[in-house]
């Protein structure tokens, strides 16, 4: 799914408010990285190995959506804070899995960020937002441990 579907998704929320949503944003680390020392043929290998982990890590009340290059977003129908820690365990097992099993070539990374979205308060730009800052807290932590002196910059500044 695309950017457009989330659209109409989160509207659709927002009119049936008896729903709990909580959003899973997720960026690949380094992904210019892996287009730049590997090609973007790889890159694109990397953007459906990433569709496939999150397919095997999803829980049957989810969905994962595409969001922009290398952004993802997961909704999931659930009240339960758990569901989504699980679920970010699994993805982030998964990677790990992919990661030990590659032989050569580019290692995957996720910086993940999660939100409830609140159907009365919220508009479908304000979760997004929320989650986003999340996620980019993740990927600055990410480059204060790695990463190229710019790309750090532009995270921690």
């Amino acid at each position: 799914y695309n950017r457009r579907y989330l659209d109409n998704i989160l509207e659709h929320l927002r009119r049936d408010s008896k729903r709990t949503v909580y959003g899973v944003m997720m960026d690949v680390n380094g992904f210019k990285c892996i287009n730049d020392n590997y090609g973007h043929g790889e890159g694109d290998d990397a953007i459906r190995n990433i569709g496939h982990i999150l397919a095997d890590s999803m829980p049957d009340c989810g969905i994962a959506i595409r969001y922009a290059g290398d952004e993802f977003i997961l909704l999931l129908n659930t009240n339960s804070e758990d569901v989504v820690k699980d679920t970010i365990d699994r993805i982030t097992s998964n990677v790990e899995c992919f990661n030990s099993s590659k032989n050569g070539g580019y290692q995957l990374s996720l910086a993940i960020g999660y939100g409830r979205f609140d159907v009365e308060s919220d508009d479908a730009d304000a979760f997004l937002m929320s989650i986003d800052k999340q996620m980019y807290s993740s990927k600055k932590k990410y480059y204060e441990q790695q990463g190229s002196e710019d790309e750090r910059k532009k995270y921690i500044e």
